[in-house]
């Protein structure tokens, strides 16, 4: 276990090693300064960009969302990748409580300092595992999203993130949340509709669909599901091997508004 002494030495320590791999454009002042390819390679979402990290393990892609009023969306899918970072750096302990974890308000830039981190470990491991043929230790990571939906009242993003940390094949996660602009909330499945037997209707379109896949038992949906939104369409996923193999990918239902639209309670203009 460290002291609060000891973990700031080791963990200055590792900022100072990292600095080896950080982009040339990175300020030498803000060690949290985006690289120069945050800016080259960015995606616009509501008047911001996508920040992003290329390294040789690591390759994250984060949304910037810089208004105030969604910044419980914003910290969701920038902790949401800091998770799986952290979880992949040395284990450091407070109390018995891993202290990367303990966060859940990470910001953008505090994103890329954890992937550079874990990009300069896991780039000299991986080479190796390369140099030994031991491929199957050899560790990736790789975060990106999808703006789904931006319109004037709502913004609907959906996020990829994917690992290899050995074994047959790495695995995919998705994450996705939609915002009202107006008032910051972000609304769950159940929240979108107003008329009480959605469900009924939405289960008898689902039984239209994934009629072709194997090993697949059709779902029956509760209104808890994950899913985004798109200027046409409502789409429900369910992530890999949560009911169905891993060969059949994620499930998803479509619902377009021309069959529910009188169900919403929300109007996509």
């Amino acid at each position: 276990m460290f002291n609060s002494s000891t973990l700031a030495l080791v963990l200055a320590g590792m900022f100072a090693c990292c600095a080896a791999v950080l982009p040339a454009a990175a300020s030498a002042q803000n060690p949290l300064s985006l690289p120069a390819a945050a800016e080259q390679n960015s995606a616009v979402i509501i008047n911001g960009d996508a920040a992003s990290y290329q390294g040789e393990a690591i390759k994250v892609r984060l949304p910037v969302i810089p208004d105030q009023t969604l910044l419980p969306m914003q910290e969701y899918f920038s902790s949401t990748a800091a998770a799986f970072l952290h979880d992949s750096l040395p284990y450091y302990e407070h109390d018995g409580q891993n202290i990367f974890a303990l966060k859940t308000d990470y910001r953008p830039e505090e994103v890329l300092s954890l992937a550079k981190l874990s990009d300069f470990f896991h780039t000299r491991s991986n080479a190796q595992a390369a140099a030994s043929h031991t491929y199957s230790n050899i560790y990736h990571l790789q975060a990106d999203f999808e703006v789904k939906l931006s319109s004037e009242r709502y913004l609907s993003v959906l996020q990829y993130i994917y690992t290899y940390t050995g074994g047959a094949h790495g695995m995919t996660y998705r994450y996705s949340k939609t915002a009202d602009r107006r008032t910051g909330k972000m609304l769950s499945l159940q929240q979108i509709f107003a008329a009480p037997d959605y469900l009924t209707v939405l289960n008898q379109l689902a039984r239209t669909q994934n009629q072709d896949i194997h090993f697949f038992q059709p779902v029956t949906l509760t209104g808890k599901e994950d899913f985004y939104l798109t200027d046409q369409e409502l789409t429900v996923y369910y992530q890999l091997y949560e009911v169905a193999p891993y060969a059949a990918g994620f499930i998803e239902y479509h619902f377009p508004y021309d069959q529910i639209a009188p169900l919403l309670a929300i109007k996509i203009d």
